[in-house]
């Protein structure tokens, strides 16, 4: 018997053998399909005169998307640009590696939509954007869409400039540690827990225990240190903001993006051809291609091909704490330190 053995990726080659007889056996293998990010073009501005075969040119923009709650881990779900099992900060970083190496990359776009994420997500990302303006010298152009609040804001911040949606809901600058307390609830059905801890402050936050004052205060220590840290980085990063603006700037509210750019948390709105054209200006280039960067197994149609289209699909899978115990009706993950800003609030 003749065995032949084919990937699923070349079952079709397979099915065109020949079929008739017996004793041929197919085995099909499972095998990984093929990974990285491919490069679609989804806007072009073109210099008169130039030849567009011309393989000396034209120039490239970098599209590279930024979408739901921002994490270290994997976010399934469509909205996340990199792939479904990628973790969105490494997809960002390799989407900035790729801008980087091309020679023909001159400015890169960044187009954010997200309600923030994780501190510690939120605060790499921005620093592998701040970090990849500083060894490339390429100009970084933000534009953002449904939102840019929170996380999502610390990252914009990183960019030479922001051009904001006029509706982008923007801000939410702050730390947020969301948590709940079961144990007042459990006692009424008479469980009580028994946590065996190794220390006074092991237990800290658990809900199934009431929480005491001093765990309370350490918490508030790192929520506030977390905070100084995100007011540093709009403070150094924006220093067009009035200072009679400052407490309100920074105060947790969001604004819109035509009050964003009176406030100087932005620099003037506009939409994503708008934002191609500020990447062109601040890189010195007429003519250039806007490419969007996209897992290679992936189709992108327009310049919008990936972007989310509901406030529910930018707010992105909701992440939980490792026990997977969520309060009840709660949008944000309890048991993390958060740049977010609850989405849930204006649906």
């Amino acid at each position: 018997m003749r065995t032949y053995r084919f990937p699923v990726r070349s079952l079709a080659v397979a099915l065109l053998l020949p079929l008739a007889g017996c004793g041929v056996r197919f085995v099909v293998d499972i095998v990984p399909v093929e990974t990285g990010l491919s490069e679609t073009v989804v806007l072009e501005e073109r210099v008169p005169g130039r030849d567009p075969f011309d393989p000396a040119g034209p120039d490239k923009v970098a599209l590279v998307e930024v979408g739901g709650v921002l994490r270290g881990v994997a976010q399934p779900g469509p909205l996340n640009p990199f792939g479904g099992s990628t973790r969105p900060v490494a997809g960002f970083v390799e989407a900035l590696d790729r801008a980087k190496r091309d020679a023909k990359v001159k400015a890169v776009l960044v187009r954010i939509d997200s309600p923030g994420g994780s501190v510690n997500a939120s605060q790499v990302m921005y620093e592998e954007l701040r970090r990849f303006r500083e060894e490339t010298g390429k100009p970084v152009v933000v534009h953002t869409g449904e939102f840019a609040a929170s996380g999502g804001y610390y990252l914009a911040c990183a960019a030479d400039e922001i051009v904001t949606s006029p509706s982008t809901i923007t801000g939410s600058i702050g730390v947020i540690y969301q948590t709940f307390n079961a144990s007042a609830g459990l006692a009424r059905i008479g469980v009580a827990a028994d946590a065996i801890t190794s220390g006074p402050n092991k237990a800290l936050a658990s809900p199934f225990e009431p929480q005491e004052a001093e765990h309370r205060e350490i918490l508030q220590t790192l929520v506030d240190e977390f905070y100084a840290q995100f007011t540093e980085v709009v403070r150094s990063e924006r220093p067009d903001i009035p200072a009679e603006a400052w407490d309100e700037v920074t105060d947790g509210r969001v604004v819109s993006g035509v009050r964003a750019v009176e406030l100087g948390l932005a620099d003037s709105t506009g939409d994503i051809h708008d934002a191609f054209e500020r990447c062109r200006a601040l890189a010195g280039i007429r003519g250039a291609r806007l490419v969007q960067y996209h897992p290679a197994m992936s189709r992108v149609a327009t310049v919008y091909g990936t972007a989310p289209t509901t406030p529910a699909e930018a707010a992105g899978d909701r992440p939980t704490i490792d026990l997977e115990i969520t309060a009840p009706g709660a949008s944000a993950p309890a048991g993390r330190f958060l740049y977010l800003w609850d989405p849930a609030a204006w649906r």
